[in-house]
């Protein structure tokens, strides 16, 4: 996934079948020497904002770094605000997605930015917009949303050199793509089909996040890039910005500006901002109201399952009581309870005694009160007395 403009910096690999046949070679280029190892967690923290610096072509390992940097700056108590600054024409497709979805996770816990500082094309745009927020001087140069695979062919060389490979596999499409044959047509479907899927995922990802035209993706995402005002008007952009201080002062000042001021002076930046900020009150109060009505919920079953321990209390004694609420907090079912019903009541007392009366002298009032009974048990069985005051009970309004 690179900007095909890019390419020109890997002209040099043309003239070196060694260098051009082993891409794993390139991976190393962006830690030439006397460069700092960009695999350790960075960013810098300007007011509150910590600015994390994403530039050249991009490999797995640099997305790992990226992952590590935004972490640590979620966690750090002094950061209220993630910015990733970007000049980067995208890269390997291994591990952009993944870093993409890890950042629209943590921008539920702080609200993550992407600054396009000149250019944000293919891999490095699929980060940005993963923020949800995308904010770019005129000049910039967004998009380029596909993806490329390259084939070298170098047969004719091999030819030339009198040299003759040969490729011994287990598995018929061990050997697709490699450089020392021409491509065949169904090799080059097989690659095809597997940079269309890729695409896809791509596209859904920039639907999912940005206010683009979802229905018309060839319009934005067909591998086009953009000038930020064009890239703004697709949706592929949120906010124009003078430069990338205006946006770290901007993001500083946000709290203390006069909303009125603001939203005359830089109507599309304030738009954005106020968007972001409304989309974390929601987010916060959606969580704040299920919370409570799980508590209400809760509160609610308890005393229903209290009164009605305390009935079977009144009707059948304690230990009735106490069988009653260990199969209430198994979550038994009416149907259950009823069948359980000799359980519940044990056994029957073997003599006629003050207490019997007075717990028969209750059923018969609630009998008369609640005419309705309790279906009859499977088999012509009949219901059990106490369950069935329980489900009397239960019918009352």
């Amino acid at each position: 996934m690179l900007d095909p403009h890019a390419l020109a910096s890997f002209a040099p690999l043309s003239s070196s079948p060694e260098i051009a046949a082993d891409p794993a070679t390139e991976a190393g280029l962006p830690f030439s020497a006397g460069t700092p190892d960009l695999r350790r967690p960075l960013y810098s923290l300007h007011n509150g904002i910590a600015v994390l610096g994403l530039t050249g072509t991009l490999y797995p390992d640099r997305y790992d770094a990226l992952r590590q940097s935004l972490d640590a700056a979620v966690a750090d108590p002094q950061v209220r605000h993630l910015v990733l600054r970007i000049n980067s024409p995208g890269g390997a497709v291994v591990g952009v997605k993944e870093l993409a979805d890890h950042i629209r996770v943590l921008a539920k816990t702080k609200p993550i930015s992407a600054y396009a500082d000149g250019l944000c094309a293919s891999g490095a745009y699929w980060i940005a917009a993963a923020t949800g927020r995308i904010y770019a001087p005129v000049t910039a140069t967004l998009g380029s949303i596909g993806v490329l695979s390259i084939h070298y062919d170098w047969s004719k060389w091999n030819e030339k050199a009198g040299i003759t490979p040969t490729y011994i596999t287990a598995g018929t499409y061990k050997a697709v793509g490699n450089p020392d044959s021409p491509l065949s047509d169904a090799d080059q479907t097989r690659m095809q089909a597997t940079l269309t899927k890729i695409h896809t995922l791509f596209r859904a990802d920039i639907a999912a996040t940005l206010p683009v035209d979802a229905d018309a993706p060839d319009l934005w995402g067909d591998g086009q890039t953009f000038l930020a005002a064009d890239a703004k008007a697709l949706g592929l952009v949120t906010a124009i910005v003078s430069d990338f201080d205006h946006l770290l002062a901007t993001l500083k000042d946000t709290a203390a500006m006069d909303p009125t001021e603001f939203a005359r002076t830089d109507p599309d930046l304030y738009a954005a901002v106020e968007a972001a900020v409304t989309e974390q009150v929601t987010t916060r109060l959606t969580a704040a109201a299920t919370e409570a009505q799980t508590a209400a919920v809760n509160a609610a079953v308890t005393a229903q399952s209290e009164r009605h321990t305390a009935l079977v209390a009144l009707l059948a004694g304690d230990d009735a009581a106490k069988r009653f609420a260990v199969l209430a907090r198994s979550n038994v079912t009416a149907d259950q309870l009823t069948e359980l019903a000799a359980v519940i009541r044990g056994p029957e007392p073997t003599a006629t005694t003050p207490e019997s009366q007075s717990r028969q002298q209750i059923l018969d009032a609630i009998t008369a009160q609640t005419p309705t009974a309790v279906a009859a048990l499977p088999g012509g069985g009949t219901p059990d007395p106490v369950a069935d005051a329980i489900a009397r009970v239960g019918s009352l309004k």
